[in-house]
């Protein structure tokens, strides 16, 4: 179902991959970035966990694309202008700013709500979320 709604989409894609030399364990990983019309990047990423003897088949790159690109899916579908990743970080310049400052974004992290508790506390800056 995830790959459905990205039928309609021709990506660019580079691929980097690290040498034997440089990686440790046999895990894999994936980051993917969707750039919007607008210059806007969002990002999403996921782990495959090593092998081991007891499960020898851990890592299975189709999952981990899966996982990536849903959360991908879910952060585009939401309509905001930041992923999940950024909700957190830009509260404490929000909290500094002079002005009024506003940002539209999907659901709010537990990160996001956590740094606006603690932003308040320590800068007596007011937070209003619709």
């Amino acid at each position: 179902r995830v790959f459905e709604e990205l039928r309609f989409i021709t990506p660019r894609v580079q691929i980097i991959t690290e040498s034997a030399a440089a990686s440790i364990g046999n895990g894999c990983g994936i980051l993917i970035v969707a750039k919007t019309s607008t210059g806007c990047l969002f990002g999403a990423s996921a782990l495959g966990k090593p092998a081991t003897r007891k499960n020898p088949s851990a890592v299975l790159p189709g999952p981990v694309a899966r996982e990536a690109t849903t959360e991908l899916l879910q952060t585009l579908r939401q309509g905001g202008c930041m992923d999940d990743w950024l909700q957190d970080q830009i509260i404490l310049y929000m909290a500094l700013a002079h002005g009024t400052s506003s940002i539209l974004t999907g659901a709010l992290t537990l990160h996001t709500r956590t740094a606006i508790w603690i932003a308040t506390e320590m800068t007596g800056a007011q937070f209003c979320v619709e």
